[in-house]
């Protein structure tokens, strides 16, 4: 599970929003996704939560995809949609390697 390091919440003209409520919704949905704040999912934490002093928020989520929900004061920035939290190289490796067993009828050779 990768984590969402360092998004800072933002109003869509650049201007940090510390304290700001956010919003994360599995994608496409208005379902709140699950957070964490450990790599193995094991403490949960609030959704939505709140940008620190410095408008960062941190996170863990074990959803594919998710939208993001900025609010602060009155202010209701754009859905930020899509947003993969997949690790790449985790995809590739998972795709060489069932390549590789496909391409010797599921027998492992070094």
């Amino acid at each position: 599970m990768q984590p969402i390091q360092f998004f800072a919440a933002r109003a869509e003209d650049g201007v940090l929003l510390p304290g700001a409520t956010v919003r994360v919704l599995v994608s496409g949905t208005s379902t709140l996704a699950p957070l964490f704040s450990d790599a193995a999912a094991t403490v949960i934490q609030a959704n939505p939560s709140h940008a620190d002093a410095s408008a960062r928020v941190f996170f863990y989520t074990n959803v594919d995809r998710i939208d993001i929900q900025i609010s602060y004061g009155g202010y209701l920035a754009p859905l930020l949609r899509e947003i993969s939290t997949v690790d790449a190289s985790d995809v590739v490796n998972a795709e060489v390697e069932r390549l590789r067993l496909e391409m010797t009828d599921g027998k492992i050779y070094p």
